[in-house]
């Protein structure tokens, strides 16, 4: 499990790239672990934008299919049911909260211990995430703001990443400096 400051410089690194990306329109749709590395420096990157969505520009998903193109476990709810008119940059915050969870946990909760994909949908759904306690989290700041990230209703989630970004410098300005 990454340290806590190694928690505040993914976190912030990573929205960071979805402002960027956000500002171009497109969605990752595809935020997990094994898409996020790490330089020599200690920087955390996003790779492999290969199911990456172009909003505004024709999809290639079909709109009547049940679902959309996911990583089970990190997608969005939106996402897992090809909600087109909800699929944005909240959908990637979502992911992002997803792994910052896993970080957190050591494990990912929507996948652990689930018997089939239909469970493992449900508890993306449904799930209520206990958190242990960071002792470096004052007042839990940091695991409201991955709370929030992981709400399970868009509409109820950071309305940018851009958004996401500001209010995370805000909690913890040393590393947003």
């Amino acid at each position: 499990k990454p340290s806590f400051n190694e928690l505040l410089s993914l976190t912030h690194d990573i929205l960071l790239i979805l402002c960027e990306v956000e500002k171009l329109g497109i969605v990752h749709r595809d935020i997990k672990p094994a898409n996020i590395l790490r330089d020599e420096s200690g920087r955390f990157w996003l790779i492999d934008f290969g199911i990456a969505r172009v909003l505004g520009a024709e999809s290639i998903t079909d709109t009547a299919a049940v679902e959309g193109p996911e990583t089970l476990g990190y997608a969005s709810p939106e996402q897992m049911d090809n909600i087109k008119a909800d699929i944005s940059s909240k959908s990637d915050l979502f992911s992002l909260g997803v792994v910052l969870t896993e970080c957190i946990l050591g494990y990912n909760p929507f996948i652990a211990l689930a018997q089939s994909r239909f469970e493992a949908k449900s508890r993306v759904r449904h799930l209520d995430v206990k958190y242990p306690e960071i002792a470096e989290d004052k007042n839990g700041e940091f695991v409201n703001f991955v709370k929030w990230l992981t709400e399970k209703r868009p509409m109820r989630r950071p309305r940018t990443a851009a958004f996401a970004l500001k209010t995370f410098d805000s909690l913890f300005p040393v590393k947003g400096a």
